[in-house]
């Protein structure tokens, strides 16, 4: 029997991973963990691990008793400002653990690790695996710094994504703060400046699958086929969940007084993946779709 270890597992991905490992006959012989910190687990497809990856010897402890065959790193401070203003607390949780990680895997373990479009600067958009990484802000320069940690590993995936998806967790995706609000026929805002191509995290689970399944090695991005501003991004939401797109103003990032400086346009090139992989990228729509049919499921 296979064992699989999540970190991170009660968080957005993990989540909807652990969920759609079992929707797969073929990983019932799989025996999956998943750590969390703070938000306990409550699935009976999945043994609940109580640990802190900042802390070494406990990581060392787990990776012992657990002995995974494959170990996908979910887990990550992903708060921007609040990446900006506790910059060792973030550097602890996006780097250190993954050290820690590293250092006490089983040799012959898989690591998958899941970073983000964030490493990208976000001037011109359309990054390849190959353009430059430039980082405009903390969270990112610790996602990054721990990509290079995790290359020096001889099996390895890096996944670099945006997600949106439904999450168990009190904090919201975007997607999700969208349907909120619009459900309670709030007005918001809507960036019109700011460009990306985000991938629903049931989408991304089927990647993370081929890999563990076809043992693929190397760096990818992975997201959806189709750019939009989040502007546009909340107006299709609006479409598709049937709510009031008048309740959703235009307006620029430039007027929000963020405290960490966000990326304008870090869309990803996904043509690398799509060669690569069997499984098909969801475009936006087809996401959100899919996103309306799992909540009402």
């Amino acid at each position: 029997m296979k064992t699989i270890l999540i970190t991170g597992a009660s968080g957005l991905l993990g989540y909807n991973l652990i969920n759609d490992f079992l929707k797969h006959q073929r990983f019932y012989n799989y025996k999956i963990y998943g750590t969390y910190f703070n938000n306990p687990i409550y699935s009976e497809k999945c043994i609940g691990l109580k640990l802190d990856l900042r802390n070494g010897s406990d990581v060392k402890k787990i990776i012992e008793e657990v002995k995974p065959e494959v170990i996908i790193h979910c887990a990550a401070m992903t708060d921007v400002d609040r990446c900006e203003k506790e910059r060792d607390e973030c550097y602890n949780t996006n780097v250190t653990s993954t050290i820690n990680l590293c250092n006490y895997k089983p040799h012959k373990a898989k690591l998958i690790y899941i970073s983000t479009d964030a490493v990208y600067e976000g001037k011109t958009g359309n990054y390849s695996e190959n353009s430059e990484t430039q980082p405009v802000n903390y969270y990112g320069r610790t996602k990054l710094e721990a990509e290079k940690i995790v290359m020096q590993l001889e099996n390895y995936t890096i996944l670099r994504v945006n997600i949106f998806g439904t999450s168990p967790a009190k904090k919201l995706s975007l997607a999700e703060w969208f349907i909120k609000k619009l459900r309670n026929k709030e007005k918001l805002n809507g960036f019109s400046d700011i460009y990306f191509n985000p991938i629903l995290v049931n989408n991304l689970s089927e990647i993370i699958i081929e890999t563990i399944e076809r043992d693929i090695i190397g760096l990818y991005n992975v997201g959806s086929p189709n750019t939009m501003s989040k502007y546009d991004f909340g107006l299709k939401i609006a479409e598709i969940f049937n709510f009031d797109k008048d309740l959703i103003n235009k307006s620029l990032s430039k007027d929000i007084n963020f405290i960490a400086e966000r990326p304008k346009n870090s869309t990803m090139n996904i043509s690398k993946v799509r060669e690569k992989y069997n499984t098909k990228l969801q475009t936006i729509e087809e996401g959100l779709i899919t996103m309306k049919r799992i909540k009402i499921e």
